[in-house]
């Protein structure tokens, strides 16, 4: 019984070091942001802040950092760069592509420090990002100052972005789903209220309604999902997805289209579908992480051939399991 105690001690005063560590890099890249951009952290330091301060009960991998203005980030990652941080992926020094993309991954050689991603908007994921252009003006606008060039994002507005993160991945990190579930427990009935008003608004009414859904499937506990589901079909085969999401029909089949039937508004998710299949010049660069145009143009026509195959090979799974018995 001892050994396992020690161990726990030993974790416990592991993570409190690295807690530490991560709080001392943070500090220091807002300090390097000063007289460039302000920050906005985000997902695991930016909870770790707030949410999870007292308790420090919450992993965190890579410190998460929103910049704005947008047009000033090449010049902070400059300044990050001459202390030594390195870009992950040599395509995204083409400044097309990093406004095509809004995010940039930066390492760090030193083992004291993590790896840092840097954000251009709130909302980056693939599709997602395409129709959430209102949504990232106005989420900047409500952030909450805490210091000379740092802010928080609005609690609520914080939700709705953590939800779409954790939807992106279909809900397959159970500390994404602690954490919606403790910031839901924190939320009055008039952030509630608003929070199904942004829902709608900024067309994330499918995301909230699954996630809301999965919590109440996931703790025995109910909130109220704010609408009805988009269809019985949509409403069956999102929540059969979530609950397999470790089966690898799922991981190969359903999690390369899996936001195009996130998305709320119809002319939005015929204009995913087609970009999907017939991406342009800046994306096709950015799907394959390459900045050379000639590669880019010889892998187009077997890209449009294997994304439409597998669009529709996800649609036939989409009826089998919504036709499915039992």
């Amino acid at each position: 019984m001892e050994e396992p105690t020690k161990r726990r001690k030993k974790n416990s005063e592991f993570e409190a070091v690295r807690v530490m560590l991560l709080t001392a890099q943070l500090d220091s890249l807002v300090k390097q942001a000063e007289g460039i951009c302000n920050i906005v952290p985000l997902k695991g330091i930016a909870l770790l802040q707030t949410l999870y301060k007292d308790s420090l009960d919450r992993e965190v991998g890579d410190i998460d950092l929103l910049v704005w203005p947008k047009e000033r980030a090449r010049d902070y990652v400059n300044r990050l760069q001459a202390d030594g941080y390195v870009p992950q992926f040599d395509f995204l020094a083409d400044d097309s592509t990093l406004a095509e993309k809004n995010k940039m991954a930066l390492c760090s050689p030193r083992k004291e420090r993590t790896d840092v991603d840097i954000h251009l908007a709130f909302v980056t994921k693939k599709f997602f990002s395409r129709f959430s252009e209102d949504f990232n003006r106005d989420a900047i606008i409500r952030c909450q100052k805490a210091g000379e060039n740092l802010y928080y994002m609005d609690e609520v507005d914080q939700w709705i972005f953590l939800a779409q993160h954790a939807c992106f991945h279909l809900y397959r990190d159970g500390k994404w789903t602690k954490d919606l579930l403790l910031l839901r427990r924190t939320m009055t009935e008039e952030q509630v209220a608003i929070l199904h008003k942004r829902a709608v608004k900024y067309g994330f009414q499918r995301i909230v309604f699954l996630t809301l859904r999965w919590l109440n499937e996931c703790f025995d506990e109910y909130f109220p999902l704010g609408s009805e589901p988009p269809s019985s079909c949509w409403d069956k085969f999102t929540l059969w997805s979530v609950r397999n999401w470790r089966s690898r029909l799922v991981k190969r089949l359903v999690n390369p289209f899996w936001e195009l039937i996130c998305i709320d508004k119809a002319a939005h998710r015929c204009a995913a579908h087609r970009s999907l299949v017939f991406p342009n010049l800046q994306q096709l660069k950015t799907i394959y992480r390459t900045k050379y145009i000639v590669l880019t143009l010889l892998v187009y026509p077997f890209h449009v051939l294997f994304a439409g195959l597998g669009l529709l090979l996800f649609y036939v799974l989409y009826v089998l399991a919504v036709f499915r018995k039992g």
